[in-house]
């Protein structure tokens, strides 16, 4: 699939709202300190304009200008890196191997036979020797040795639309995924590194579910147009509004199963924005976006960084409120039924910055209350399903209680 030609001249009426609030974010993070990177470390991210034009790009954790480090690949749809090499999807068929510094001769048929589609993700596994793959032929995970061995293409059927997104925990010994069908029917599964015991909704009911990456302690998945979520590696504690501002969403002109390239290290997260062709970057513990940390010379289609096993500090900060009405703004609905779940949203918000939380909390619950009664008629069943489900984790992480 060509992705990314002629994308600029196209307009996206649901992003107009969403550029505002980008360019503000990106303006006010450029007047912040600059977050401390070990100086011989690297974003990696992968361009895939159309058949022989892939591209695999990096840039210092600091920020600055791409250098290209392969070009004229047959094919670049998602990137992932361990201490030693470089790993890419190299068209449907292929996964292609470099040397991490980008010296060698790559090989861009490492692994052949894994079925990966035109949209995929990848995630390497150095302590027990696998690389994993989504296949968006058949909607499963595969898997193969890095010796380059036989591979697997239906380790886990993760069922529930289209995978995303896959990324492993060597020490807990589990695969992740993500899944999405349309908003409100987001997933993400967790099977064992082997692909039994499959757990296929420890997450469910996202607004979206994109793409996915971890560290030692938490997942994050890509959460609708504007959101980065986050929650425990067992699935609890579930923040979908853990970032603000992140344009990790897709044009309406991409697939409903187009993944977004996530990637963290001990200080940030990363994202590839499909819109505006850039790597963003955030802090890991939360706060100010920048859009703009990285200009590529293409739309990103995945996105790795050096030294993945950092550990993530402290709490979660206290829940937002504000992402959700992005969320409610983007369905289009009937300007009645629009207006009054705004209104509920800016209500609760305002009780719980005012430190009424018990107000917000009750606010919250009415919002719930009405996007349930109007599903399956004003509102899409599973649209509903994702406003229900983000609110909810909203109230879960108040404290609220029982509605």
């Amino acid at each position: 699939m060509c992705r990314g030609v002629g994308r600029a001249g196209r307009v996206d009426v649901r992003w107009i709202v969403v550029r505002r609030v980008v360019v503000a974010l990106a303006a006010l993070a450029v007047i912040l300190p600059a977050i401390a990177a070990r100086a011989d470390a690297f974003v990696y991210w992968s361009v895939d304009p159309g058949a022989g034009g892939g591209m695999i790009e990096r840039a210092p954790l600091t920020g600055g200008n791409p250098t290209f480090l392969f070009s004229n690949l047959f094919g670049a749809t998602a990137i992932a890196v361990d201490g030693n090499f470089i790993y890419w999807a190299n068209g449907p068929l292929q996964i292609g191997r470099a040397n991490l510094n980008g010296t060698g001769t790559p090989n861009p048929n490492f692994i052949e036979d894994a079925r990966m589609g035109a949209n995929t993700s990848l995630a390497v596994d150095s302590t027990h020797g696998f690389i994993y793959w989504v296949d968006q032929f058949d909607d499963t995970i595969g898997r193969a040795p890095l010796t380059g061995g036989t591979p697997n293409n239906s380790l886990v059927d993760t069922f529930g639309g289209e995978p995303t997104g896959v990324a492993v925990d060597s020490a807990g010994g589990h695969i992740y995924w993500s899944a999405s069908s349309s908003p409100g029917n987001g997933l993400i599964g967790q099977a064992n590194l082997d692909g039994s015991s499959p757990n296929f909704t420890l997450l469910s009911g996202l607004f979206g579910a994109q793409g996915i990456a971890l560290d030692s302690n938490f997942l994050y998945w890509a959460n609708g147009p504007l959101q980065i979520g986050r929650a425990n590696l067992n699935g609890t504690s579930p923040n979908p509004s853990f970032i603000i501002g992140a344009r990790v969403g897709t044009p309406t002109s991409d697939p409903v199963g187009t993944p977004t390239g996530l990637a963290v290290d001990s200080t940030s997260v990363y994202w590839g924005d499909h819109s505006d062709f850039t790597i963003g970057q955030a802090p890991v513990g939360g706060g100010a976006v920048n859009n703009f940390f990285i200009r590529s010379f293409d739309d990103p289609t995945g996105v790795a960084v050096d030294g993945l096993l950092g550990a993530s500090p402290g709490p979660q900060p206290p829940p937002a409120i504000s992402p959700l009405a992005a969320d409610v703004r983007m369905l289009g609905l009937p300007h009645g039924i629009e207006r009054s779940l705004l209104a509920k949203l800016d209500a609760a918000e305002r009780a719980v910055d005012a430190g009424n939380r018990k107000a917000g909390c009750g606010i919250l619950n009415a919002y719930i209350n009405e996007a349930e009664a109007q599903s399956g008629h004003k509102l899409d069943a599973a649209a509903a399903a994702g406003l229900i489900g983000d609110a909810s984790a909203i109230r879960k992480s108040l404290g609220c209680g029982a509605g």
